[in-house]
């Protein structure tokens, strides 16, 4: 197929940048590939996070990983919010 998509936000959250990015690539597979930027005159960029911690909707409460996430919150804090496993095929 091909093409190019590119994904910029003005946000600092990793839920809406590097959470919405891990899932495209979890979702697609080897069809998609994440590749550097060039370099353009004036951008200024960072490498994305490869760990971030979740809030707890209404309190001060931080989870590394969806299994952290008490069972009655879990059907609303996404598994797509966390960042792979670290020794999973997904984190590689």
């Amino acid at each position: 197929v091909g093409g190019r998509l590119v994904y910029s936000t003005c946000s600092l959250n990793p839920i809406e940048d590097e959470a919405v990015v891990a899932a495209v690539l979890r979702k697609y597979g080897a069809a998609a590939a994440l590749l550097p930027l060039p370099d353009l005159p004036g951008l200024r960029s960072s490498p994305g996070l490869e760990r971030w911690l979740v809030t707890h909707p209404e309190e001060q409460t931080y989870w590394q990983q969806h299994d952290d996430v008490p069972p009655e919150l879990q059907e609303k804090v996404c598994p797509a919010y966390f960042p792979a496993p670290p020794d999973s095929d997904e984190a590689r």
